[in-house]
Order: structure tokens, then C-alpha cells, then sequence
């Protein structure tokens, strides 16, 4: 089984509505995108800045 790990710049543009990446996430499993707690960590750091 392959993953998508999501980094911080691909969350955000996915977050922002890039429709590229969110057609190409759509075409995909659920159980296989995923991201890290760093880029967790950076959201949330970034949205108390």
C-alpha cells in the first residue's frame, strides 16, 4: 500500500483550494493520505501567530 504524507506546503494548497491536488487526493483511498505531526504542529503554530 502506497501513502500520500501531506507536508505543510501541500496541506495549505490543498486547504486553499488548488484543484490539481485536490482532484488528484479525490481519485484516492481515504486510508492512504495522511500527514505528520510536524506539519500539524506548523498549522497550528501558524494560526497563533
Amino acid at each position: 500500500m502506497s501513502l500520500w504524507i501531506f507536508d505543510t506546503d501541500c496541506l495549505t494548497l490543498f486547504q486553499h483550494g488548488q484543484r490539481q491536488l485536490i482532484e488528484r487526493v479525490a481519485r484516492l483511498p481515504q486510508e492512504q493520505v495522511t500527514t505528520t505531526i510536524v506539519t500539524l504542529e506548523e498549522q497550528v503554530r501558524d494560526d497563533l501567530i
